[in-house]
């Protein structure tokens, strides 16, 4: 994340206090080297692009909450990652559609600022910032909506665009790799409300039309090159600064399609548990594979005698129970209630 005041790599490494108290910070999980943010006890949200599978965890004050199913929104670069630890508390969700020139708080695990962009023949015009360190750390940021956009050369519909405009204060920000992602919050009446999730940012950049260009956080791309190698486009000198901006997923506009995948029946996989007797102490088996789709678990084969069980927040029946090559595999079903 660029800070437009500071470079340091401390700044706004901690929970916002004052006014911006509650802002969103209190629900941010790790995922991967990105943020994903809960949205009810058992599924939180994500972009899309930025992977991940099925058994990774997501983090949150050092306790991980293991992914069982994965859900993609075919409209955007949403994703809902559903978990068996279940969450204390989540983020509500901004329904309002009115996002226009509203302020938002945004996190995310970008870089740092990086080396200050000139006007090759105006060296004393700053232009901005390159991309920085990759450092992952956790930062937030202020900036407001300025405009919608309905659709991207990707194909991604429906997100929101803020510019790094020399207008939002000491915090405001820009965007950079790793912060992907990262949620935006946008306070309603006394609420901070989840209202868009870190999809991408203007570029690539250059101060010539030859060579590959760089990344940058822009306030002004006045004279700069936008494009690629090969098809470097510049901008006209105008009196008026041309910030470069970044783009998050609206939540506003894709409601309906998260409710559809929180109000489905939860339905979690079994957990395999073993132990030495019959009546315990039971622990989780490393290693063993949960296929959702199938509703297999594939066990590791071992050498000495131990006691399964399967726990589920649903019942159960054990249909098959199979030796598989140097592998035990279990076939369940679950009960219709």
């Amino acid at each position: 994340m660029i800070l437009l005041e500071t470079g340091d790599p401390d700044h706004n490494t901690t929970e916002p206090k004052g006014l911006l108290t509650g802002s969103g910070w209190q629900w941010l999980g790790q995922w991967q080297n990105f943020i994903g943010t809960p949205i009810d006890a058992h599924y939180f949200i994500t972009a899309a692009h930025i992977g991940g599978t099925v058994g990774l965890p997501l983090v949150i004050d050092g306790k991980a909450h293991v992914t069982t199913a994965a859900f993609r929104d075919p409209a955007s670069d949403l994703m809902i990652w559903q978990v068996r630890e279940p969450f204390e508390n989540w983020a509500p969700l901004n329904e309002l559609t009115n996002e226009i020139g509203q302020p938002f708080v945004v996190f995310g695990r970008g870089t740092q600022r990086g080396t200050e962009v000139y006007l090759p023949l105006i060296p004393s015009k700053l232009r901005g910032w390159r991309w920085g360190l990759a450092d992952g750390r956790l930062r937030w940021g202020q900036n407001e909506v300025s405009q919608f956009e309905t659709s991207r050369n990707e194909g991604i519909l429906d997100v929101f665009y803020a510019t790094f405009d020399q207008k939002g204060g000491a915090n405001e920000c820009h965007l950079s790799v790793g912060d992907s992602g990262g949620p935006c919050f946008i306070q309603t009446g006394e609420r901070w409300c989840l209202a868009g999730i870190n999809y991408g940012v203007d570029g690539h950049f250059n101060t010539s039309p030859d060579g590959s260009g760089f990344d940058a956080a822009l306030f002004d791309r006045g004279g700069l090159y936008s494009g690629s190698d090969g098809s470097w486009i510049q901008h006209p000198m105008l009196p008026v600064p041309r910030p470069s901006g970044f783009f998050a997923t609206r939540i506003s506009v894709h409601t309906a399609w998260i409710r559809s995948v929180l109000d489905q029946p939860l339905r979690l996989p079994p957990q395999p548990m073993i132990a030495s007797a019959a009546d315990g102490p039971y622990v989780v088996m490393a290693g063993a594979e949960v296929n959702q789709a199938q509703q297999t678990i594939t066990l590791p084969t071992m050498s000495a005698q131990l006691f399964l069980r399967l726990e589920s927040t649903q019942p159960i029946s054990i249909e098959s129970a199979r030796i598989q090559g140097t592998n035990f595999v279990v076939s369940y079903l679950f009960l219709t209630q």
